[in-house]
């Protein structure tokens, strides 16, 4: 088969589309996308200057509860927001005093019902507080994250947040369903 000039122009073009695009798409697990998630809904959230510090300080990415990303989070350890390198902690319980040094917390679904009590204990505290618990951001949550037909979509809480001193981006709002009220006290 003889090609055409305009042919030998296309068919390379074609052949490199081609081998580029992949067989068939993994699904990525919920967890993976959760985590991806996390780590780009912090980069929408500004934090009081006098929390976050010198560039030094990692800002923390604390697991309350059973750990349900594995090894997913570990991704973004050593990445930055804010151009504070990224460090994740793993927290059994919501001990009010290693939470309070959490930049975000998420709350998971083992630790469900303890969720009130972390809530409380970070009231007035500049914490993004995260859960996947359903209904977590009407309760006093800053952000709630939910799967729906294959998707995450999430709440955010403007009474918590602003509450906590953290400002959300427009950005991030527009992508979101806002809640309002039921600001956690302590």
């Amino acid at each position: 088969m003889k090609l055409t000039g305009i042919g030998r122009r296309i068919l390379p073009g074609v052949v490199l589309v081609l081998a580029c695009r992949p067989l068939a798409a993994a699904p990525v697990a919920e967890y993976e996308l959760k985590a991806a998630l996390l780590y780009k809904v912090a980069k929408f959230v500004r934090w009081p200057e006098a929390r976050l510090g010198s560039r030094d300080r990692p800002m923390t990415f604390c697991i309350i509860g059973a750990d349900p990303f594995g090894p997913a989070i570990d991704s973004i350890v050593g990445q930055s927001v804010q151009a504070h390198p990224v460090a994740v902690v793993r927290l059994d319980t919501a001990d009010a005093i290693a939470v309070a040094s959490c930049d975000v917390a998420f709350v998971s679904a083992s630790s469900a019902a303890a969720a009130a009590g972390s809530l409380r204990s970070l009231a007035g505290l500049p914490v993004l507080t995260v859960s996947d618990v359903p209904g977590f951001a009407a309760a006093g949550g800053v952000l709630g994250m939910m799967t729906a037909q294959g998707k995450v979509r999430f709440e955010i809480n403007t009474t918590s947040s602003a509450a906590q001193g953290l400002e959300i981006s427009a950005q991030l709002m527009q992508l979101a369903t806002i809640v309002t009220g039921r600001e956690a006290t302590r």
